[in-house]
């Protein structure tokens, strides 16, 4: 999630510091936000508990507790399937250009990851809705945290081999550096793609259901997002790091954390006045039309 060179536990202990002090001084403005703007966050809808809270901290904790401790031996899984050798055969480039595509899906990448949080500082700064801010904070650590636990050890379980460390041989070559390095990584499922996938759902579920920037604009930032969520995953595989079978898993793992929890556990139910009164379709329904002339489908929107 946080990149090629940065550890995974590191990287989730500072983003959780981070997330912290977000949380505090959210907190700190909830009675001040109360006062100046109706709540973004609709009363049926369910608040993020503190039991949900530790129950996500201890399988986050727990599963990347296990990933540090499995012993990362040698790949057990060193070839592609179904649709992996045309793949890339297809995407994949040589050379300098898999380094420079591996430069810039990381960017793209980070700048996912901090878009969530930056929607919910505006909702905090611009709407003046500090709780609505505070749900969204501890939604994004959680299917963040959940996210990065479950790939770390989804990856010294499965153990397979990355596309470019098979086709440079490295295995053979573990004395250079570069090598070795590319030979202990694993490729499934890809991290990249899980993450960029789990910070896209997120805004697009978040946006959507608030209505935090309004019409056209949510809309607008949920397909943007998505589009670059697949931008990164893409990339992975120009890089040469991974298999499309690796972004495909990646990927619905990110969509899984970032879409399916958050509206299961919390955005069922209800809707919030401003999502609609901005003009966010509350329910897109597709029906079959049957006329004299013939037959067609008819999309109806609900607000």
């Amino acid at each position: 999630m946080c990149g090629e060179h940065l550890p995974a536990v590191r990287c989730i202990i500072t983003s959780f510091a981070v997330t912290a002090a977000l949380v505090a001084t959210l907190a700190s403005s909830s009675a001040r936000a109360d006062e100046l703007s109706p709540s973004l966050w609709d009363p049926a809808w369910s608040r993020v508990t503190p039991l949900e809270v530790g129950v996500s901290a201890g399988v986050a904790g727990g599963a990347l507790l296990t990933a540090a401790l499995v012993h990362a031996g040698p790949p057990k899984w060193t070839s592609g399937i179904l649709f992996d050798d045309a793949g890339r055969d297809a995407l994949h480039a040589t050379g300098s250009g898999r380094q420079r595509a591996s430069d810039v899906s990381d960017a793209l990448e980070i700048t996912l990851l901090a878009a969530p949080l930056v929607s919910a500082g505006a909702t905090w700064g611009l709407r003046h809705d500090g709780p609505s801010a505070l749900q969204l904070v501890l939604i994004d650590a959680q299917a963040y945290a959940l996210t990065e636990a479950t790939v770390d050890l989804m990856k010294v379980l499965i153990r397979r081999e990355r596309p470019d460390a098979a086709a440079d041989h490295c295995e053979d070559r573990l004395g250079e550096p570069d090598c070795a390095a590319r030979a202990k990584k694993s490729a499934f499922p890809s991290n990249h793609a899980a993450s960029s996938f789990v910070a896209a759902s997120l805004l697009c579920t978040e946006h959507l259901h608030l209505g935090i920037a309004g019409a056209p604009w949510d809309a607008t930032v949920c397909a943007s997002s998505l589009v670059a969520a697949a931008t990164v995953s893409t990339l992975r595989v120009v890089a040469d790091r991974h298999y499309l079978t690796d972004i495909v898993a990646g990927s619905v793992i990110g969509g899984l954390y970032g879409w399916l929890m958050p509206t299961i556990l919390h955005f069922h139910g209800g809707r919030s006045a401003a999502a609609a009164s901005a003009g966010t379709p509350r329910l897109v329904s597709v029906r079959p039309l049957i006329t004299p002339n013939g037959a067609s489908l008819g999309v109806a929107f609900t607000f």
